[in-house]
């Protein structure tokens, strides 16, 4: 079993450092962006090209990319997590802040947006209400 957590610990580790060239490092968040965007870009029109093997490669290459920022951000969150209950030394403003370019947003999780409204409950009343118009009494 613990060669299995070693043998992750270790994924873990290759896919953060995949996420550096993607600007995951970068605490600058103005290049950190136009690193990441100029590469997806370029995986883009890799992906684009009619040769036969080329596409499939770019956009598994542009899934494991994003692998590896969520992977960095989760690392980057954990390393924040330590600073502010002091069981690190550091400033946690001076990490870089991925949640963007890893598709997660502090709105919700997994870039999945949360709803600006919530649908109102119906009440028991309007419940009686609705069911004795169905039924034809008043």
């Amino acid at each position: 079993m613990s060669g299995v957590t070693s043998l992750l610990g270790v994924l873990d580790c290759c896919l953060i450092s995949l996420a550096k060239p993607l600007g995951a490092q970068t605490r600058d968040s103005r290049g950190r962006y136009a690193c990441f965007i100029s590469i997806y870009v370029a995986i883009y029109i890799l992906a684009c090209l009619p040769i036969r093997w080329l596409p499939l490669a770019a956009l598994a290459l542009g899934y494991v990319g994003i692998l590896a920022v969520a992977r960095a951000w989760s690392r980057n969150e954990n390393r924040r997590t330590q600073i502010a209950r002091k069981l690190l030394d550091g400033n946690a403003d001076e990490l870089p802040d991925l949640r963007l370019l890893s598709n997660r947003s502090h709105r919700g999780v997994a870039g999945s947006p949360k709803l600006a409204f919530a649908p109102k409950a119906k009440s028991a009343t309007s419940l009686a209400c609705r069911r004795n118009q169905l039924s034809g009494t008043t």
